[in-house]
């Protein structure tokens, strides 16, 4: 299977034939540790999301396990991961994918939303201090001395568990050790309606 997987509307006659595909099974047998970890197995109300390009309606992904970053410099990043790599024995920020339960700013990475997924084995890390990890870096970019950068993570609490509390407070989680799918956002309602997707996805107002 290819790591990237794209199924385009394009591709069929209608958005209807587009999604009725072994994708969606895919989804239910590749997921089910994220699917069972949410609350109620409702992903479509619990999960996360993730601005992105427009990739299609149902794509599958592998995390990048050395990532450049654009904004931060590398040294700070090297820094950081050193941090979250001594804690944790994960270098979080080079090789992880980044998702929110905040729809409004998942919007703002990408020019389509999509519904996050995290294939099975999946690590993740988070801050219930930090919205968004570059916004709270603010000075630390340039001037700060290694200390100062580790105690700012430490103000952090940062922290490999509680997933739905992850989600409730709708800050920044990083994802790791694991591919992803993305579905498009806006088709979900389409998506549920179909035999596989009736699986997936809880009806609205469950």
């Amino acid at each position: 299977m290819k790591l990237l997987e794209i199924i385009s509307e394009a591709e069929s006659n209608s958005a209807a034939e587009a999604i009725n595909n072994p994708k969606l099974e895919k989804v239910i047998e590749m997921c089910g540790q994220f699917i069972g970890e949410v609350r109620n197995n409702d992903i479509r109300k619990h999960g996360f999301y993730r601005g992105d390009d427009d990739f299609g309606l149902i794509t599958k992904h592998q995390v990048k396990t050395s990532r450049i970053p654009i904004d931060t410099p590398r040294e700070v990043q090297e820094l950081v991961d050193d941090w979250f790599e001594e804690k944790f024995n994960r270098r979080f920020r080079s090789s992880s994918v980044f998702a929110t339960s905040k729809r409004d700013q998942a919007r703002c990475y990408g020019r389509s939303l999509y519904l996050f997924v995290p294939t099975d084995g999946y690590e993740y890390c988070w801050s219930p201090v930090y919205h968004d990890f570059y916004t709270h870096l603010g000075a630390l970019k340039y001037e700060h001395t290694k200390q100062e950068i580790e105690q700012f993570l430490i103000n952090g609490k940062y922290q490999t568990t509680g997933l739905q509390a992850a989600h409730d407070s709708g800050k920044e989680i990083m994802f790791t050790n694991c591919n992803y799918f993305l579905i498009k956002e806006s088709y979900i309602p389409l998506l549920a309606s179909y035999p596989a997707g009736k699986k997936l996805f809880k009806p609205v107002g469950h």
